[in-house]
């Protein structure tokens, strides 16, 4: 019986992936290439230039396709003639490095004209990339949120995250930006440092733990936000069994260094310095945080585009009576996490699906959706129903606007009446 199970379990998640991987070759299937739809595009293009840099041109510049800043949205840019130059970080590329390889070795065996690192099989790729870290967030997720909830619980609220919030989103159509890679990583180091025993000494698990730590940080160095509040999530990590643990300390912080080598040799090759900010220029402002915009605005808001987020705020405040230390941590991260991100030069992001910023940290707070939904499944018939169908109709706005959504919010701050209808246009 149990093994009837196992197997019916491994095909459900085969069919939920191939249903991810058939819903992002769609959403692209009309979009074309070298335009603003595009898998290589802008910021995207920034990330994933380090791959045909490396293993197709040998990072000189002048011997690019023609016009290809251009054709790309001017993610990266060619500098002194031959220097490939994008302020993006080095970690997208190392995880898309597996899907690269692949891809590129079939191009060159079955269509060598078209191994160019940008013709349509190197955008699908990303795609595949995107959908794969998505899956595995999902997943993992998921296997986090059973160390808290049971598996009605935990399978609920990992699904509701992924498909029900601007997540969805960037797993099946902006799959070359940054969160949802981010998501997968979340999602896995939460599982893995919080079922630790760091009592134990485990170098094996101090090499993992460094090797996501790496990645989160080469992915996107505001990462660094995550970190801190992790610590709330495993009591046996602390000052006395750490003092334990002082070479496994080093053995993960020598790998976070491995990984990320490769952005310090690009710095210096870029800068001649091992160190840079590729963002200068761009910063916070900690005196004028736009908070109600951040929240509330049709720009790109928290809450205009994923509601649910109300729902998890709420399933915390309810968890303070069951785990207060941990719930009033989460609570008080939230309003830190919005002041600060808040507070950048660019409160809004540019362009994305609502607060694009906020994806990946969905998997730290999925315990406060996690609690609300157990709440809710305790409740009589009724209750069910009403919050079933309430969320159902939440998702349902999700999903819609993730296909009528236009890359880029064009219209004002405010403008509910204009959001209303994209989030509805059938």
């Amino acid at each position: 019986m149990t093994g009837i199970l196992f197997k019916k379990r491994n095909i459900l998640l085969f069919l939920f992936y191939g249903l991810l991987i058939f819903l992002t070759f769609n959403k692209h299937s009309k979009s074309g290439i070298f335009n603003y739809h595009a898998e290589i595009w802008a910021d995207k293009a920034g990330y994933y230039v380090y791959l045909p840099a490396t293993f197709i041109y040998n990072w000189n510049g002048a011997a690019l396709p023609d016009s290809i800043s251009d054709k790309t949205g001017y993610g990266f840019k060619i500098e002194e003639g031959w220097k490939i130059s994008t302020k993006y970080p080095v970690g997208i590329a190392i995880m898309q490095l597996p899907f690269f390889l692949a891809t590129h070795f079939g191009v060159k065996l079955f269509a060598p004209e078209k191994a160019d690192g940008f013709s349509v099989y190197y955008h699908r790729m990303i795609d595949v990339a995107g959908v794969t870290y998505a899956f595995l967030g999902f997943i993992f997720l998921y296997l986090f949120l059973r160390q808290w909830f049971e598996k009605k619980v935990a399978l609920l609220t990992a699904f509701i995250l992924l498909i029900g919030t601007n997540a969805f989103y960037y797993a099946i159509d902006e799959t070359g930006m940054s969160h949802i890679y981010s998501f997968f990583l979340f999602s896995a180091f939460l599982y893995y440092f919080s079922k630790t025993d760091f009592s134990k000494t485990n170098i094996k698990r101090w090499i993992l733990l460094g090797v996501f730590s790496g990645l989160i940080l080469a992915v996107r160095p505001i990462n660094v936000l995550f970190f801190p509040i992790v610590l709330f999530f495993n009591s046996t990590f602390n000052i006395e069994n750490i003092k334990k643990n002082i070479l496994g300390l080093f053995a993960a912080a020598f790998t976070v260094f491995i990984v990320m080598l490769p952005q310090f040799l690009y710095w210096k090759y870029l800068s001649g310095k091992f160190i840079m900010d590729s963002y200068e220029g761009e910063g916070f402002d900690f005196l004028h945080p736009q908070l109600l915009k951040f929240w509330f605005s049709t720009h790109n808001g928290l809450f205009p585009y994923t509601p649910l987020w109300f729902f998890i705020l709420f399933g915390l405040v309810s968890y303070v009576k069951q785990n207060r230390k941990l719930a009033l941590s989460l609570l008080f991260y939230f309003f830190a996490l919005s002041y600060l991100m808040s507070s950048w030069w660019s409160w809004n992001f540019g362009c994305g699906y609502g607060m694009r910023t906020m994806v990946e940290f969905l998997t730290v707070f999925s315990v406060g959706m996690g609690y609300f939904i157990q709440t809710v499944l305790k409740k009589n018939y009724y209750v069910k129903i009403s919050v079933g169908l309430l969320f159902t109709l939440l998702i349902y706005l999700s999903i819609n606007g993730t296909y009528h959504f236009d890359q880029c919010w064009y219209h004002g701050l405010w403008d509910y009446k204009e959001l209303w209808e994209m989030l509805t246009h059938s």
